[in-house]
């Protein structure tokens, strides 16, 4: 299963937007997807129609606490193609569970790589932040898409995130194919009317 998580620090980039389309595009194309809503803001689980109150958060306690996973439970059967792993109010409290394990910037990883998963995707959609949801999807992913805005506080966010890559490279044995996404750009506004003249 490849994994590919999208992210960027900065809110309103359109990751969410990002993950839901590819997510789409990828079932509509035959590829089994899952998609993991790893925001609690949950905008992913609202934006698919789903209203479940349990998902990745309650995997995640289930695997902490080395329980048995029923994934029938949490995972929502979407379209044919698509599965969804939703947010729940849950993952709020995520990152203080996980600050104290060792293995904190790994659960994702090995929940994703301890059970035979039937997916041929995996999209992530983290929030707007770099916290320990975010590194989680960051080590966990084979592909990272890095959404951005053409806007001053976007493409620092970017270039945040590109140091937190180089940095967790140089600590740990990841590596991902990234790719940057240029969203909300509409080639009109390039193209100014002339200001009247008196």
């Amino acid at each position: 299963m490849k994994v590919i998580s999208v992210l960027n620090q900065k809110g309103g980039c359109s990751k969410t937007t990002t993950a839901v389309n590819l997510s789409y595009a990828l079932a509509k194309n035959n590829y089994p997807t899952l998609v993991i809503d790893f925001d609690p803001q949950a905008h992913t689980t609202f934006s698919l129609g789903i209203s479940s109150t349990k998902g990745i958060y309650e995997v995640a306690e289930n695997f902490l606490a080395q329980k048995n996973i029923q994934w029938e439970e949490y995972i929502v059967k979407r379209d044919e193609n698509l599965s969804v792993l939703p947010a729940s109010i849950g993952l709020t409290s995520m990152e203080h569970k996980l600050a104290e394990r060792e293995d904190k910037l790994f659960i994702l990883y090995k929940i994703l790589n301890s059970f035979p998963l039937p997916y041929q995707y995996c999209i992530v959609d983290c929030p707007p932040n770099l916290g320990l949801l975010s590194l989680n999807a960051l080590v966990g992913a084979n592909f990272l898409i890095i959404p951005f805005t053409v806007c001053d506080l976007s493409l620092q966010g970017v270039i945040i995130l590109n140091q937190i890559i180089d940095m967790m490279r140089k600590n740990f044995p990841i590596h991902h194919d990234i790719f940057y996404l240029l969203t909300q750009y509409n080639r009109c506004l390039l193209y100014t009317s002339p200001s009247p003249r008196d």
